[in-house]
Formats: structure tokens, C-alpha cells, sequence
């Protein structure tokens, strides 16, 4: 189980972005020493995860230039490229729009004990 909690500011936010500080700043000394501290984290559970045999999906949605390639490439330096593989998805086409909306993930995810990449 997660725990999420929500800190809202007085008001009634449109967004949960409405309620982040955009002001905070990170120094790159900070910011290269949590990177890497969390980087390691993130691979020990990736190999927690394959010895476990168990899969784990990552969706990143977002406007274009939004800082997704970036978090990505953040995230895919601290694993193992044999066990995981990253699958652009562009706009929906017309056929791809005539189908619900995640019907386009769902087409990329392994069958139960498919093949790893």
C-alpha cells in the first residue's frame, strides 16, 4: 500500500499543480547527490523486482517539451537496459481513436509470462 498526502493550499486548487511551490530551488550539488542516491535506490529495486519475476509498467503523460524524454533518461541510466525497454506512443491515430483511450498502452504490455525485452 502507498500513502499519499496532499498539502492544499487555502483555496480551491484547479490542479494538483496549483498546489506545488514553483519558487523552490535545488542547488546542482544537491541535486547530483539526490539524483544519484535515489538512482541507486531505483536499481535495487529493479533487481528486487526481476528476481521477483514480477513487471512494473511506467507511464509518463505530459504536453510536448514538458520534461519528459529527461525524466526518463534519469530513470533508464540507474537500470539494467536488458530488462526494461521504453515505447514511444504518439498521438492517437483515427483507428487508434475509435478504441478507449488506453487501448493503446494496453497493446504494448506482455501477456502473462511473455517474453521480457
Amino acid at each position: 500500500s502507498s500513502l499519499v498526502i496532499l498539502v492544499v493550499r487555502e483555496g480551491n486548487p484547479d490542479t494538483i499543480l496549483d498546489t506545488l511551490d514553483l519558487g523552490r530551488k535545488l542547488s546542482t550539488k544537491r541535486y547530483e547527490s539526490d539524483l544519484e542516491r535515489w538512482q541507486g535506490r531505483l536499481n535495487a529495486l529493479a533487481r528486487r523486482v526481476n528476481s521477483a519475476r514480477r513487471g512494473v509498467v511506467m507511464v509518463f503523460e505530459g504536453w510536448d517539451a514538458s520534461g519528459k524524454g529527461g525524466a526518463i533518461r534519469r530513470i533508464t541510466r540507474a537500470l539494467d537496459a536488458r530488462y526494461y525497454r521504453v515505447i514511444p506512443i504518439a498521438a492517437p491515430t483515427d483507428e487508434e481513436r475509435s478504441y478507449h483511450y488506453l487501448w493503446r498502452f494496453w497493446r504494448q504490455i506482455p501477456r502473462r509470462g511473455g517474453q521480457r525485452p
